[in-house]
């Protein structure tokens, strides 16, 4: 049986001010309407992950090369068909790199692996990667 999922990642990043990064207004532009884009954090980015797939998807592994997550991804938790998820990574200073990794599954094997990463002075990046279970070589 040939299993099709499809994942959408979105990555969202806040931007700093440029006189003064610690600093941030309450009214800072927000490019999505989120329950808490920066919350604590000087700098922060987030993933949206929108499930298009017919079944559930499934968090396998959510690591992190750098700052914080605001909430830890739970890993074996189910993401539901239509189900939309954020996850936001973080840092208390606006200069330290964020970044990390995110891979989801069905239940047949495939997978979806997300790397995402945001140096200071350069654009956030999401790159995805996919690894098809073919139990037919």
């Amino acid at each position: 049986m040939l299993s099709i999922f499809a994942l959408a990642a979105t990555l969202m990043s806040t931007p700093l001010t440029q006189v003064d990064a610690q600093t941030l207004a309450p009214d800072t532009l927000k490019p999505v309407k989120i329950k808490r884009l920066q919350g604590e954090f000087a700098r922060s980015l987030a993933v949206e992950i929108r499930v298009a797939s017919p079944s559930p998807v499934i968090l396998t592994s959510a690591e992190l090369t750098g700052g914080n997550w605001d909430e830890r991804p739970l890993q074996g938790s189910d993401l539901n068909p239509g189900q939309i998820v954020t996850y936001t990574n973080g840092n208390d200073d606006p200069h330290d790199a964020l970044g990390g990794t995110m891979t989801f599954s069905v239940a047949c094997g495939d997978r979806v692996s997300i790397a995402f990463e945001w140096a200071e002075g350069s654009p956030p990046i999401c790159t995805a990667a996919t690894q098809i279970f073919n139990p037919f070589p």
